[in-house]
């Protein structure tokens, strides 16, 4: 429990404790500054400090259950996941579209000063405006083509197939590919692989 607030740190396990470099034991907690200052604003979305608990305990779906190679598409899948499942649980349905809008607004003012690849940064670096955002922005843009009924089920099938297995991005494509009949390699490339931020089902 977060003292004085009502809010919830998730722990899950990690390899080696290691977290941006500082060790907790074995274990590892949403980062006390970020969860701070979520907690001080949370009049902005009424929600969103909700969101911390939801990602950690998404990652032992898409994370631990199932390990990525690629640690920057476990963050997109597990930040989509967390703006959709907070909406669910907490009755909030407008706060998925609240949620995007944000993030695209933080994206694109990023990109005027640094503009690169979500795949480009490792993990030491400041990855959050690009693993987490523009990353969970292509699931965002997915789910307009072909609905979030069928993103979920996609991504239940991933996790069904290769539970306590290890993915890495190409395979991912590959998958795509199959369970939707289309050949989505340039849509995840786009997002994933490219510098910019050009959504390609959903104006803005």
């Amino acid at each position: 429990m977060i003292p004085g607030t009502g809010g919830t740190a998730v722990i899950s396990p990690r390899k080696d404790g290691e977290e941006w470099a500082y060790k907790r034991g074995n274990i590892w907690v949403v980062g006390d500054n970020f969860a701070r200052y979520w907690l001080k604003n949370n009049q902005i979305i009424h929600g969103l400090t909700k969101s911390l608990a939801a990602h950690e305990s998404i990652h032992a779906w898409f994370g631990i259950g199932v390990e990525f190679e690629e640690d920057w598409l476990a963050e997109a899948i597990t930040q989509y996941l967390e703006v959709i499942v907070t909406s669910l649980i907490y009755d909030e349905h407008d706060l998925p579209e609240k949620y995007f809008k944000w993030y695209q607004e933080r994206v694109m003012n990023t990109l005027e000063k640094e503009d690169k690849a979500i795949a480009d940064f490792i993990i030491t670096e400041n990855t959050y405006i690009y693993w987490y955002l523009k990353g969970s922005w292509s699931f965002w843009d997915f789910e307009h083509k072909f609905g979030r009924a069928k993103v979920f089920d996609f991504l239940s099938s991933i996790f069904k197939k290769f539970k306590n297995k290890s993915i890495n991005y190409e395979t991912f494509k590959k998958e795509a590919k199959l369970y939707f009949n289309e050949d989505l390699e340039s849509f995840f490339d786009h997002w994933f692989l490219n510098n910019g931020f050009k959504p390609k089902f959903l104006a803005f």
